[in-house]
């Protein structure tokens, strides 16, 4: 049974809610014959309706959500990848429609993919994307996504500030995305992790939903609840997504919960798709549909069979081969490829028999049905990122940048390459758990048979440079120079590499290759030669350069501080390093040690002390190795009287890093202080850890 436009036109929603739980398979679901109890959208469909064929148009993040909010396919909104694209500025957005009608917007997401930069943004009035990164040189994943039940009580907050009017609220979860690690007591319950974090974000999902209720809001919402795709776990071997566009991957939930007196309708077995929603919420608060969605309301009857449309550029982008397209009618799925695939998704459900050959009138069929739409991934191509834009989808697991192949030129089929992707995950997580030796030969072995791979010589130079490989780290930057000579990014990265290793002249090369793309990045870079090679005064031109294109860098701030520093001009040095620290702290997983250090000394001397301590205590957090940092911080609590701070400081250097010169440093500064008990007491420490 459908629902009539009209009925739902008689009552406006007061609060329209659309919720995207990430990476979430249909088949795992318990109202999808899965294993994972999922109470609060069992009741959600209890109350509206459960479609039991819903697919997504792409296996990635920022193309799916945009298709959601923008009603258009991945190759007309623009955004056909999660690195490098960003929502086309002359597509309009769902919320944008919504908001001239009256409504009020918001949005809360918990990913870095979606955040404001991207143009997914358009049309809400306030759309929350801080993640609070936790500080520190080492971007981690806590630094990309926000727990859910951040997130969750950002959308509580902001329903309770509009429930006066009517208002559409986007929330997004990024559980259950990698890595899997559920809360107690999901993660006992479920073997598998992935099936826990299932479980808890549906807590989640009753959370709010109880909210809405005890504050009147339930029966008068439009709730709808999706995901922008599944995950692979394994299947055609692959164990997350990204790369194919089979059912683990494309089949999602979606259930809708009408407003007002709309109740329960039986599951609706047609296919669907994500397109479909922007019309849906659209006919609900009675605004006019955009002319150029191609989605459908699923409030009254499609009249006509469906053939839904996918497409993954991921091979294509981040490794050299072939892209891919499909078009499942929910009985059938085409997939095009080098080898084309065809399945029956009835009799064959794990899709592991490829009619292709058999059926081959439903074949041709189905690619003649298929080719309009295709659109190749050629005619779009990713723009240039940085690295700190790189770094950041790296720890979300996302790979970085192929070279792209010529036009028309024959690229693998995905099919035959998956093992190399199995075989790069392992390697980052060699690198990550600090197997360093065993990811420079992993990273080796996939380069020799992909070298168009950029993210994967620039992955092994990374390894190297912790290895303390530094020469062999810049032979392989200079390679991705060589592969890709009008990247930026590329010559910064071999830039900044040359001048650790105090090879100023072709560091300067390298950056001024830059000016013209980077800028900014360029002259801060030129700014970190000259202070490096001595030549302070020439730093701050380019210091003054690198700010006037953006003024959120923390180099040049901290740069100029240095300078009035050396001079012994304190004062004037403080509101640089002031300016340094800020720019840090908004641009999290950046690197710049000293910082905090130099910050807190100026502190100190300007008799700000409680703001000196922890100004130390953060250059201590950050750079625990940096024997100046603990030195100046142990001063600063003799200064202020805090000796058992000051003891603990030290004991702590020896217990957790017992080395002979971390032992000596202890004893000395410990003795010289007049805690000689403390210092006598260290071997028993150098005892206790072996």
């Amino acid at each position: 049974m459908l629902i009539s436009d009209c009925a739902l036109n008689r009552e406006r929603p007061r609060l329209i809610l659309l919720i995207s739980i990430d990476t979430t398979r249909a088949d795992h679901l318990r109202p999808y014959g899965g294993p994972v109890a999922v109470p609060a959208i069992e009741s959600l469909a209890a109350d509206g309706t459960l479609y039991r064929s819903a697919y997504s148009h792409s296996p990635q993040t920022l193309p799916s959500h945009a298709s959601m909010l923008t009603g258009r396919l991945p190759f007309e909104h623009g955004a056909r990848d999660n690195v490098g694209f960003t929502l086309d500025g002359r597509v309009g957005t769902l919320a944008e429609r919504l908001r001239r009608s009256g409504y009020a917007t918001g949005a809360a997401v918990s990913s870095y993919i979606l955040r404001h930069d991207t143009g997914i943004d358009r049309g809400f009035d306030d759309y929350d994307a801080k993640l609070t990164p936790a500080a520190g040189p080492d971007v981690t994943i806590g630094q990309v996504q926000r727990p859910g039940v951040e997130t969750i009580a950002i959308a509580k907050d902001w329903i309770a500030k509009h429930e006066r009017q009517q208002g559409f609220f986007f929330v997004h979860l990024y559980e259950p995305h990698t890595p899997y690690t559920p809360p107690s007591p999901y993660r006992e319950q479920y073997a598998n992790p992935y099936d826990g974090e299932i479980a808890y974000a549906d807590a989640l999902i009753g959370g709010l939903v109880e909210f809405l209720k005890t504050r009147g809001l339930y029966d008068s919402a439009l709730i709808l609840l999706t995901s922008d795709h599944g995950e692979g776990l394994g299947d055609h071997g692959e164990q997350e997504h990204g790369i194919f566009l089979y059912q683990g991957v494309a089949h999602v939930p979606l259930v809708i919960k009408w407003a007002g007196s709309v109740k329960r309708q039986a599951p609706v077995s047609d296919p669907v798709q994500l397109i479909d929603l922007a019309p849906t919420i659209a006919a609900s608060a009675g605004v006019a549909a955009d002319p150029a969605w191609r989605g459908t309301s699923l409030a009254s009857d499609p009249g006509k069979a469906r053939q839904i449309y996918s497409e993954s550029m991921y091979p294509r982008y981040h490794f050299g081969w072939s892209e891919l397209y499909a078009l499942t009618d929910g009985a059938s799925r085409y997939i095009l490829t080098p080898r084309d695939e065809l399945y029956d998704l009835q009799a064959d459900p794990g899709e592991t028999k490829n009619l292709a050959g058999d059926r081959r009138l439903v074949r041709d069929g189905m690619r003649a049905s298929l080719m309009p739409f295709v659109q190749p991934a050629a005619n779009s191509r990713p723009r240039d990122i940085s690295q700190d834009d790189l770094e950041k989808f790296q720890a979300l697991g996302y790979i970085g940048m192929s070279v792209q192949p010529a036009s028309g030129e024959a690229l693998p089929d995905p099919k035959d390459k998956i093992g190399i992707f199995t075989d790069y995950r392992a390697a980052i997580e060699a690198g990550r758990t600090g197997h360093l030796d065993q990811a420079i030969e992993a990273y080796r072995h996939i380069l020799a048979d992909n070298p168009q791979m950029l993210d994967a010589w620039d992955r092994l130079a990374t390894v190297l440079q912790r290895a303390n490989r530094g020469d062999e780290a810049i032979l392989v930057l200079r390679r991705i120079v060589s592969l890709a000579p009008d990247n930026a990014s590329a010559h910064l990265r071999l830039g900044r590499a040359l001048t650790r290793r105090h090879k100023f002249d072709d560091a300067v090369a390298e950056a001024r290759s830059a000016l013209a793309r980077e800028p900014a990045e360029a002259n801060e870079l030129l700014a970190r030669i000259s202070f490096e090679r001595g030549a302070v005064d020439e730093a701050v031109p380019f210091a003054e350069a690198a700010l006037k294109v953006d003024a959120g860098l923390p180099l040049p701030y901290y740069v100029q501080g240095l300078v009035k520093y050396q001079r012994g001009q304190y004062d004037a040095a403080l509101p640089f390093f002031e300016k340094a620290a800020a720019a840090l702290q908004a641009r999290p997983g950046l690197a710049l040690p000293g910082v905090y250090l130099h910050l807190g000394d100026c502190q100190f001397r300007a008799n700000r002390r409680d703001e000196a301590g922890k100004s130390l205590a953060m250059e201590l957090k950050l750079y625990p190795d940096n024997l100046e940092a603990r030195t100046r911080l142990g001063a600063y609590y003799l200064a202020t009287n805090q000796r058992t701070a000051f003891v603990q400081l030290f004991t702590e250097l020896v217990r957790n890093a017992p080395s002979p010169d971390n032992y000596r440093v202890a004893e000395r500064v410990l003795t010289q202080a007049g805690e000689t008990e403390a210092a006598r007491a260290l071997p028993e420490l150098k005892r206790a850890r072996k």
